[in-house]
């Protein structure tokens, strides 16, 4: 029983940091703050590590990885794990009937193109254009689903940050 009451405490805990972490985040975005520790990595190594780590915090989902396998860039590790994180997350979230979830890989034009395919409840059309705005939620998915509506906000500036783009189909 008390490792059972451990591991709740400890999850709510971690819970907690990120929140905290993602108000940082936040305030740091608006304050035209936000800083960048680029590095010389590989692309698909990241997408690996962040891949298994969801894979086994949900053993329901199978991820599968398709594409290039190395893919040497600049990168800040921590801001393009959180943004991977995220979309996984978000994947394994918003399929709770499916269990498949395939990203891909690619390199066009000196661009990594990375897309993270779930099989789930899918989303409006005229929603898409507002899914990377600040506390955005779509008011039906909003009541079944945690969020606040930070994830995709944060995610899509750290994606900046990388000169990069960030979309939804």
């Amino acid at each position: 029983k008390m490792q059972e009451l451990v591991l709740k405490a400890s999850a709510s805990t971690n819970r907690l940091d990120r929140l905290i972490e993602d108000l940082l985040n936040v305030s740091r975005i608006n304050l035209g703050r936000l800083t960048m520790m680029k590095e010389p990595l590989d692309f698909c190594t990241i997408l690996r590590e962040c891949a298994d780590q969801i894979a086994h915090a949900y053993p329901t989902h199978k991820i599968t990885i398709d594409g290039v396998d190395h893919v040497p860039c600049l990168l800040d590790k921590a801001r393009i794990e959180q943004v991977i994180i995220n979309l996984l997350n978000n994947a394994v979230k918003y399929s709770p009937a499916a269990s498949e979830i395939i990203v891909s890989t690619e390199v066009e034009q000196q661009n990594i193109i990375c897309s993270i395919r779930d099989f789930g409840i899918g989303i409006e059309p005229d929603k898409l254009r507002s899914l990377f705005e600040r506390f955005y939620r779509v008011e039906k998915e909003a009541q079944s689903f945690q969020g606040l509506g930070l994830g995709l906000f944060i995610a899509s500036n750290f994606v900046k940050k990388h000169d990069g783009t960030i979309w939804v189909e």
